[in-house]
Parts: C-alpha cells; sequence; structure tokens
C-alpha cells in the first residue's frame, strides 16, 4: 500500500509509545527495512529524532510528511489491528493479499542457506536521553565548517578504524562538516550530547576512488569554502588519513595532498586519470550527493553504520577522550610544520642525486 510520510510518523511514535521505559515488550514495535530512526527517552516519554527513507538512488533521505511511500508490510497493520488505525485509515491500497509470509521466508531460505544472521546496523536506534557514554577530559570542538575541529579529527580517524576493521583496507576518511552541528562539552558524554551532534542521522559509506577524483574532490571543497576565516559551507570535508595543503590569493589554490600508507605519507597519486584507486571512508552525503565521488566510485559498501552509533561505541571504549593535538592536517597557509619538512627532504634528496651524479 502507499502511505503518506506524516501517517508513517505517526506508526512510529505509536510503536514507540508502546515500547515503554527499559526492555520493550509490545507486539507492535516495528521491524523495519528501507527506513531509519533514531529516537530518544526521557521522563516525558519518546522524541522521534531522525526519520530517513532509503532514495531510490541509494542515498538516505529525510522523511517528508506531505510524500507519499510505497510500503510492503503484514496484513496485521495494514488491517489496523491491535488498536492501530492510522495505515488502514490513511492508506492506498495496491495489492491486499499478497505473498504469505511463511511462503516468503521458506523460498528465502532455500535460495539463499546458509543464511548467516545480518549485521546490526543500528537502523532503529534508541536509548535513554540520559545515557552515559563516556567521558569528556575536555570541550571538544565541533564547530568544522572553516577549519580542521577536534570532532572531526575523532570521527574520521574511527571511521579509519572501522573500515580497516571491515576488511576494506580503508587509507581515506572524509566526513562534510554540514553533518556536525554541535560541541561536546567536557564531562560525561551522553546520548542527548552525541543526537545534538549527528542530529541528521547520516550514515557511512566504504567506497573505492582514484586519486584525481579524490583531488578534484578537495578542490570543490575549497571553491565552496570562500575567504579564510569566513568559511561556512557544508562541504568542507574533515578527514583523516590525508592531509593536504592549499592558499588563499582572492581563490584557493590547492597545493600538496598527501595520502598516509601505513606509517608513510606519501604524494596523492594523481598523474594520469588511471591512477591508483585509493579506499575511502565517506559520509553518505560525500558519497552521494558530490557528483564527483558519486559518478566514479567504486561502492564497497553504501550501508555502512550510522556515524552516531560509531562515535557511541568510540566513547564508550576510549574514555577519557582527550581532544586531539592540532597535526595541521588540514594546512591553509604556506607554512605548514609537515610542508616544510617535506620540502626540506626533498631538496635533501635532489642533493643527493647530484652528488651520486
Amino acid at each position: 500500500f502507499k502511505l503518506k510520510g506524516a501517517a508513517l510518523k505517526q506508526m512510529l511514535q505509536d510503536a514507540l509509545a508502546e515500547h515503554g521505559d527499559g526492555p520493550g515488550t509490545a507486539g507492535n514495535w516495528l521491524q523495519v527495512a528501507g527506513l531509519r530512526l533514531q529516537a530518544s527517552y526521557n521522563s516525558t516519554g519518546w522524541t522521534l529524532r531522525n526519520i530517513l527513507v532509503k532514495h531510490p538512488a541509494g542515498d538516505w533521505w529525510a522523511l517528508d510528511n506531505d510524500s507519499t511511500y510505497s510500503i510492503a508490510s503484514n496484513s496485521y497493520i495494514m488491517d489496523g489491528n491491535g488498536g492501530r488505525k492510522v495505515a488502514s485509515d490513511n492508506l492506498e491500497l495496491i495489492e491486499a493479499n499478497g505473498i504469505g509470509i511463511a511462503n516468503l521466508m521458506t523460498d528465502y531460505f532455500k535460495k539463499h542457506s546458509p543464511v548467516s544472521p545480518p549485521a546490526l546496523d543500528g537502523r532503529t536506534y534508541h536509548e535513554r536521553s540520559s545515557k552515559v557514554f563516556g567521558t569528556a577530559a575536555a570541550d571538544i570542538d565541533g564547530s568544522c565548517r572553516d577549519h580542521t575541529c577536534a570532532y572531526g579529527v575523532l570521527l574520521c580517524e574511527e571511521m579509519l578504524r572501522q573500515g580497516q576493521k571491515a576488511g576494506h583496507a580503508t587509507e581515506i576518511a572524509l566526513y562534510h562538516a554540514g553533518a556536525l552541528l554541535a560541541s561536546v562539552p567536557q564531562g560525561n558524554v551522553t546520548f542527548e550530547s552525541l543526537l545534538q551532534v549527528h542530529r541528521f542521522g547520516y550514515l557511512i559509506s566504504f567506497f573505492r576512488l582514484r586519486g584525481t577524483y579524490v583531488r578534484m574532490l578537495l578542490e570543490d571543497m575549497l571553491a565552496d569554502h570562500g575567504a579564510p576565516g569566513r568559511g561556512n559551507a557544508a562541504s568542507w570535508l574533515q578527514v583523516a588519513g590525508l592531509r593536504f595543503q592549499a592558499s588563499w590569493n582572492g581563490s584557493w589554490a590547492l597545493g600538496r595532498v598527501q595520502v598516509q600508507i601505513d606509517t608513510e605519507w606519501k604524494d596523492l597519486d594523481t598523474t594520469e586519470m588511471l591512477t591508483r584507486e585509493y579506499s575511502v571512508a565517506g559520509s553518505s552525503n560525500v558519497r552521494f550527493s558530490r557528483k564527483v565521488v558519486n559518478k566514479n566510485c567504486v561502492p564497497l559498501e553504501d550501508d555502512g553504520p550510522g556515524a552516531l552509533i560509531t562515535m557511541s561505541k568510540f566513547f564508550e571504549s576510549s574514555s577519557p577522550v582527550q581532544p586531539p593535538p592540532d597535526d595541521q592536517r588540514e594546512c591553509l597557509t604556506d607554512n605548514c610544520a609537515w610542508l616544510l619538512e617535506s620540502r626540506d627532504l626533498h631538496r635533501a634528496n635532489i642533493n643527493i642525486n647530484i652528488n651520486i651524479s
């Protein structure tokens, strides 16, 4: 059947209302696919914080109350059983008597065995607002639209680790600043404080991208940015496994770009169009909304973990968390330390070659 976004949202709110505090036992709790939600609980009850629906192009879009969505469900929901009439009273019927659930799953196991349990991807992520995941040893800056910020560094470094752990051999992490909306204050890090940072519920995607296109992505980001100190572009990237230098003279010029391979920093390979591919972890916005990525990447895992659940687990395992030191990975001057060291090393190598000759 088809259902307006407003009615779908009401169905989810009803399910949360019946869930209660603590372990839920409500028969009306919904299992979902093609949809993700985040919700928090406090003394006044449950609050839906994010609802995302998978777009046909592959990205996840915020639920639109006025849009119509095509839904597959069991007849219990469609018929308004259990006192839940929001679907039955508002739906546009497509097919009333589809395949039986038992037959559906029988066919599934016949075709796909042996079947492993799916990874828990946080598609319905709900916690008490007050749940403490860990502690911040000092304020962790999340104002990320003009420069490298502490929270962006922590997130991207964790994205690198998660990509490597998942077997993607991830070398570069990129997360767009428009999805980081708050800082984390010193003290307890709660579900509510992380929701303030990750209000949009973006996922992490994994893909491969040639060095030429990595450089083009950085150039596009700089073009969006504006003059130094005045940047407010949501496309500004937080990075890990990569560092770059850029200078301003009425417009931005991207200089040296390096990628950390094992423990050594090497220049990004952009010698020709068929350059080396790099394994990248990026926010779903980077994956789907940046044309240079969407058109040219090789997908590895489009629907990876949510950034919120990734950082919840990070604070659980790593607290107390200190803000990272500034390593000038985004160098917006001509004299950052790593760039000067690279120049000195290059000159030394030239002198060695001359002496050998």
